[in-house]
């Protein structure tokens, strides 16, 4: 009498492969997990699902040793912002008439040569603050200068009276004294700049005077007096700005010591442009424009967060030019 084999229970989940049998009774003993396994390699979607999850395990697990990933960087210019095209869709009535333009996070801002305000992109700040709600004031206004600022615009009119709206909540619209006497009684004080950044906004006059104000406690807005009457520029970042001065020299005319840009190299002179992005400032010089090829990264430096700036000009990049810049043969 044969002897009986001990079934285990790896025999009984797959099978003894050693023993010949024919296609019918396989197909009767086939173990689950045999035909379970059949039926997944002959499934193409379920193998393809498995290819793609093993792929982006390895890529997430093993991807940061070759790409650093840095942790800290943060935009909440983006937050909450569906995708789409609306920057691109500028309005007609900016075309071939554009005398001033400026970029926004997501929105761009712009006037007309007959000072007509447009707003495109996408304007909602929030639930309530939408920007292309523009004041009656400013489109019985004839606009000259328009600047894009993280939550607010501000606008220059031909009178010189400054207009800002948007997000008022942390003082964007608290402008100077100054300012508003002069408007409220008709004088025009002579202001060619105007900028707006991260919830401050500053303005700067021909008379080489500087005007800051906004958020005191998110920038930087006090100016020393000494340098007063000598501004020809100004450029704002997050949370700061340079001046040049009408003598060619970059200043930082604020009164924070642990600002990084305190720090400005003591070399440069005799500038003539001056770029402030994020949390950066650069600036150029006759003979770096025309000689060195990293003087390129100052023409080229004009992004949503930034603004050129040019003692030639008098004023900020023109409208025309956007996109392309006059570069220097090296």
């Amino acid at each position: 009498m044969a002897k009986k084999k001990k079934s285990t229970l790896l025999t009984r989940l797959f099978g003894n492969r050693n023993k010949v049998t024919d296609f019918m009774t396989e197909e009767q003993l086939q173990s689950p997990g045999r035909l379970i396994l059949k039926n997944f390699l002959h499934n193409k979607l379920g193998m393809f699902g498995l290819i793609i999850f093993i792929l982006i395990f390895l890529l997430v697990m093993i991807g940061p040793k070759f790409y650093t990933l840095d942790l800290s960087y943060q935009d909440n210019t983006q937050l909450n912002v569906a995708p789409g095209m609306n920057m691109m869709k500028i309005p007609d009535g900016m075309k071939h008439k554009v005398a001033d333009i400026s970029p926004g996070t997501t929105y761009g801002v712009g006037a007309d040569t007959d000072g007509n305000v447009y707003i495109w992109g996408y304007t909602k700040i929030t639930d309530t603050i939408d920007l292309k709600n523009i004041p009656d004031e400013v489109r019985e206004a004839k606009i000259v200068n328009v600047a894009a600022g993280y939550d607010h615009i501000v606008a220059l009119d031909e009178n010189g009276a400054i207009y800002v709206w948007g997000n008022k909540r942390l003082g964007q619209d608290s402008i100077p004294d100054k300012l508003q006497m002069a408007a409220a009684y008709g004088k025009n004080l002579g202001i060619k700049q105007i900028e707006a950044s991260n919830q401050f906004s500053a303005a700067v006059t021909e008379d080489g005077e500087l005007f800051l104000w906004g958020n005191g406690n998110q920038a930087d807005i006090k100016i020393k007096k000494e340098y007063q009457g000598n501004i020809e520029k100004v450029a704002l970042t997050a949370r700061a700005y340079v001046a040049l001065t009408k003598d060619g020299a970059v200043v930082y005319s604020g009164f924070q010591k642990d600002n990084a840009l305190v720090r400005i190299p003591a070399s440069e002179s005799a500038l003539t442009a001056l770029c402030a992005h994020a949390g950066t400032a650069e600036a150029s010089s006759p003979a770096k424009t025309a000689a060195s090829p990293g003087s390129r990264r100052s023409f080229w430096s004009m992004t949503a967060a930034s603004a050129r700036l040019s003692v030639s000009s008098g004023r900020k990049t023109s409208p025309s030019s956007v996109g392309v810049p006059e570069i220097m043969p090296d």
